[in-house]
């Protein structure tokens, strides 16, 4: 586990940069020089992750230094690392409360090889931070159902609402949680607790409800004193509904089995023996559902969505770890021979198992050096598993199915050590050096941009949001292309901004420049068919005041 850390600290400079990093950037940006999201610029994402952002850019002249920019850009990276490195660290605390020490290993480690973990957490994105506090919610709620100290119990149910309410500081998609925490709420009530009363147990649910109401009416109290709280409730909750469909999570489910294929298959499996646990379990039903029912929300959530994304499943996948760790030492330790319920429950998951395994290995195709290497691995793993367990020692079985799982995780990140974002961070420097601290750059949704001020309030293009622009909105941003004083001194014409309007390619090529990246064209001097300053001007007036001045 702590290889795999290491590893990701190694690719924070390298990996290559996913356009949602550098939107969050630059909203952070934005934030810390005055502007106020949803009133001053358009975001649709809930902004804990931009007061997470703007102080260390405080400390950074990027407006002037092109090396601030880089250096603000790994910092950041770093940031989701320690976050990452906190997540990791509650998932092992989890598995340890949940069943024993070494499913709280195990839980780390499978946690850990996870390639989609690996690379979405590597990422500059409000998911981060929420998959540590959403963790760390879980593992302080299961303490205080388990804890033999009664004083302790409601302080930990505070911190427990106080961290889901962090959580929702960060993404709305922990609301997916909801039906699943309803659900917990009926059987903690009902749970066999003979010297805890249901008034007693009523009272814990209020106070997790109103703790985690806490930072949401601090985020509130913010925008109420800036006179812009009706601008809030429409960038995280209005806009965002009836958003298009932008992708399925049939989609991302594959995508998930082509990186993840034996985690996957490990993580069903460990979902059957979890269903079965909360049946037979009364004594510790509470607990189970704890964990099993808010993480079945979420990954059902998945489907109603219209963005089901793969980093939206970061939230799930401490809790299906530790589901995915605790199946499988249930299955490597436990005698089955003397009960039928339990025999039924281990053929159901050994079912689920092998069905996923093949589906995503079908799907995945592992390849190295020779077709054959995979499946002989294979086979010396499951014989090596087997006789271990023969011998009695079920921890190192546990043990060759890491080492199963890291074969794969290996592979791929070799590949991922081979990108490269070089091309980005010079396009970045080039439009740094082009342009000064108050020119504006119009950008579709690349993000090399982001340490200068936009041209619009609507500064990205994404088809989420071109969706939800009218067309004499998209005829604004156009005709601020054609302004004779304070057109944008920089255009990123990628895709996005492409598809706005059929009017923007013709624009662009009379009014701008082409440089030596294809993207990228820059203002050509004016001439007399360009428009007054005053012409539809698209930037609302306090983001106009508002401007950088450094």
């Amino acid at each position: 586990m702590s290889a795999t850390l290491l590893v990701r600290l190694s690719l924070l400079r390298t990996r290559a940069f996913d356009p949602d990093e550098l939107q969050h950037l630059h909203a952070a940006w934005s934030f810390q020089q005055g502007l106020l999201p949803f009133r001053d610029f358009f975001e649709h994402h809930m902004p804990g992750i931009y007061y997470l952002l703007a102080p260390l850019m405080r400390v950074y002249d990027t407006a002037h230094d092109v090396g601030a920019v880089l250096s603000v850009i790994f910092l950041a990276r770093t940031l989701m690392w320690l976050f990452t490195a906190a997540a990791l660290a509650f998932t092992v605390l989890l598995g340890r409360r949940f069943r024993s020490p070494v499913v709280g290993w195990l839980s780390g480690a499978i946690l850990s090889l996870s390639v989609v973990f690996v690379a979405r957490t590597l990422e500059i994105r409000p998911d981060v931070p929420a998959l540590a506090l959403w963790t760390a919610c879980t593992w302080t709620m299961i303490t205080g159902l388990s804890t033999a100290n009664r004083q302790f119990i409601r302080a930990w149910w505070t911190v427990s609402g106080l961290l889901f309410g962090a959580t929702l500081l960060f993404t709305q998609k922990a609301l997916l949680a909801g039906p699943g925490f309803a659900l917990f709420a009926i059987v903690y009530l009902f749970a066999s607790e003979k010297d805890r009363p249901v008034f007693a147990k009523f009272l814990d649910l209020a106070i997790f409800g109103v703790a985690s109401i806490v930072p949401l009416l601090a985020l509130v109290a913010h925008y109420w004193s800036q006179g812009a709280l009706s601008f809030l409730v429409d960038g995280v909750l209005t806009k965002n509904i009836g958003w298009i469909q932008e992708t399925t999570a049939s989609a991302t489910f594959r995508w998930m089995l082509l990186r993840d294929p034996l985690a996957c298959a490990l993580v069903v499996g460990g979902f059957i023996v979890a269903l079965f646990e909360l049946v037979r379990q009364p004594h510790d039903r509470a607990v189970h559902a704890a964990v099993l029912l808010p993480a079945a929300s979420l990954f059902a959530g998945m489907a109603v969505i219209p963005a089901p994304y793969p980093q939206y499943l970061l939230l799930v996948m401490p809790l299906a770890a530790v589901y995915a760790a605790n199946g499988v030492w249930i299955a490597l330790s436990r005698d089955f021979r003397t009960s039928q319920i339990d025999q039924i429950e281990m053929l159901a998951a050994v079912v689920a198992f092998v069905a996923i395994a093949l589906l995503g290995l079908s799907i995945a195709r592992p390849f190295f050096r020779s077709p054959i290497i995979y499946p002989l691995l294979g086979v010396v793993l499951v014989g090596v598993t087997i006789a271990l367990v023969r011998f009695g020692r079920p921890e190192f079985a546990s043990l060759a199915i890491v080492v199963g799982i890291a074969t794969l995780t290996a592979q791929q990140l070799l590949w991922m050590a081979g990108l490269s974002n070089r091309e980005a961070l010079d396009e970045m420097r080039f439009i740094h050096q082009a342009s000064s601290s108050r020119e504006t750059v119009m950008d579709g949704f690349s993000g090399f941009g982001w340490f200068r001020p936009q041209a619009s309030y609507y500064w990205f293009t994404a088809p989420g949001v071109r969706a939800k622009l009218s067309t004499a909105q998209k005829a604004a941003l156009v005709t601020t292309l054609e302004r004779c004083d304070d057109a944008p001194k920089v255009v990123i014409l990628d895709e996005h901004l492409h598809a706005l309007s059929a009017e923007v390619d013709p624009v662009v090529s009379a009014n701008y420049q082409p440089t030596r990246y294809p993207l990228i064209w820059l203002r050509a001097p004016a001439h007399q068919s360009c428009k007054p300053a005053s012409a539809a001007r698209e930037v609302t007036t306090t983001a106009a005041q508002s401007l950088p001045i450094r």
